[in-house]
């Protein structure tokens, strides 16, 4: 297995997983100037799960993500794979300087709030992702980013008031209302985020993006009869195709792998099982 993650690397492709003895050479792949940037990088994706008890991954990975002579595509890779590494505070303050400094390429800036979310445990992370989510001097992307990010912080009442009134906003832009949405899933036992996102599933007159997620939202509170009945509605009526079909989704309640990738969550229902919110569905 060792020979076939190394293999990999240096193909420029990624196998899932820890493997006992490939963290060493997949340092050296990721640190070796030498090495062409599929190669770095594939390795940089590899070593994600080594994040956790592994300071030596770890020092890599913050000297990869802190040298600017890299490129950021590298550097981006390497923000994201810290994030299994969020115990530690020296990571999280590195990942809040890099989505901070508006030096920095968007694209960077958006994998450091992504990364962030398993560190929501840390009050000024929190904040940091709710602040820009709802900056407009920001660019969309990095609001995306850090409205993504956010969507372990929603037990905090601030964090979720911030989301709502990101979704609930029309002048905002579809896709940071879309984030938002996405983001509220696991505040949806709350009332301010359930009613919210009930009155954007039901506005015709919303933008698609953000209308079909508070739509497919709808599932976590589907036992409900005031939600049943207006996912029926909107399974058999809607003007719009995608809605139509998220209600009949939705109005199972049934959340599967699929909804946890959807909403980027942690946890697949029923029992819980991790998986990396980072990985694309």
């Amino acid at each position: 297995m060792l020979g076939a993650v190394l293999a990999a690397a240096a193909a420029g492709q990624t196998l899932p997983g820890r493997v006992p003895g490939a963290a060493a050479p997949l340092r050296a792949i990721l640190l070796d100037r030498g090495r062409g940037f599929e190669e770095r990088a594939a390795a940089a994706v590899s070593l994600r799960p080594y994040g956790r008890g592994d300071s030596e991954t770890v020092r890599a990975l913050l000297d990869v993500l802190g040298d600017r002579g890299e490129e950021g595509a590298l550097r981006k890779e390497a923000a994201l794979s810290l994030s299994l590494a969020g115990g530690l505070a020296e990571v999280s303050s590195a990942l809040l300087a890099a989505a901070g400094d508006t030096r920095e390429d968007d694209e960077l800036r958006g994998a450091a709030y992504r990364a962030l979310y398993a560190m929501t445990n840390r009050a000024e992370v929190a904040r940091a992702l709710m602040e820009a989510a709802s900056d407009p001097g920001l660019s969309l992307e990095v609001r995306c980013a850090a409205a993504w990010g956010a969507f372990k912080a929603v037990g905090r009442a601030d964090v979720r008031a911030a989301l709502v009134d990101i979704l609930a906003d029309p002048a905002q832009e579809p896709r940071l209302r879309t984030e938002a949405a996405k983001s509220l899933f696991r505040a949806m036992n709350t009332v301010e985020a359930s009613e919210a996102v009930k009155k954007v599933a039901a506005d015709a007159r919303a933008p698609a993006g953000p209308r079909e997620a508070s739509v497919r939202a709808l599932a976590a509170r589907a036992g409900e009869a005031e939600v049943r009945a207006l996912l029926s509605d909107l399974a058999s009526s809607d003007a719009e195709p995608a809605v139509r079909r998220a209600a009949a989704r939705a109005r199972t309640g049934f959340i599967d792998a699929a909804t946890a990738a959807y909403f980027h969550l942690d946890a697949v229902p029923p029992h819980g099982y991790w998986r990396d919110p980072l990985e694309e569905p």
